[in-house]
């Protein structure tokens, strides 16, 4: 991109780290709201399936098939809610900035 480097000399001292992926502690967090979330759809506004995919794709932009690997993938989570069976005011403590009622 043009003037790119000038503005970083300009005004950083050091360019961006270029790490590549996604950090891990970012997809633990992702999956574990994840779970939650598919937790809340299914037993706490008792949605049916489908209707859950759609709305954790309109959530955090993954693919319904994606969705349904990473829960898979995280099936300890998920069962972990399925167990404490936590209320939204629980679910709404962890995670505050999504609406829980």
């Amino acid at each position: 991109m043009r003037g790119l480097k000038n503005l970083y000399d300009t005004y950083l001292e050091t360019a961006p780290p270029k790490g590549k992926g996604r950090s891990a502690v970012e997809i633990t967090r992702r999956n574990n709201l994840l779970s939650a979330r598919f937790y809340y759809h299914m037993h706490i506004k008792r949605k049916r399936f489908d209707d859950i995919l759609s709305s954790l794709n309109e959530e955090f932009f993954i693919s319904e098939s994606r969705i349904v690997d990473l829960l898979n993938e995280n099936k300890p989570l998920l069962d972990n809610f399925m167990n404490t069976k936590p209320e939204p005011r629980e679910l709404k403590k962890e995670f505050a900035w999504f609406v829980w009622d």
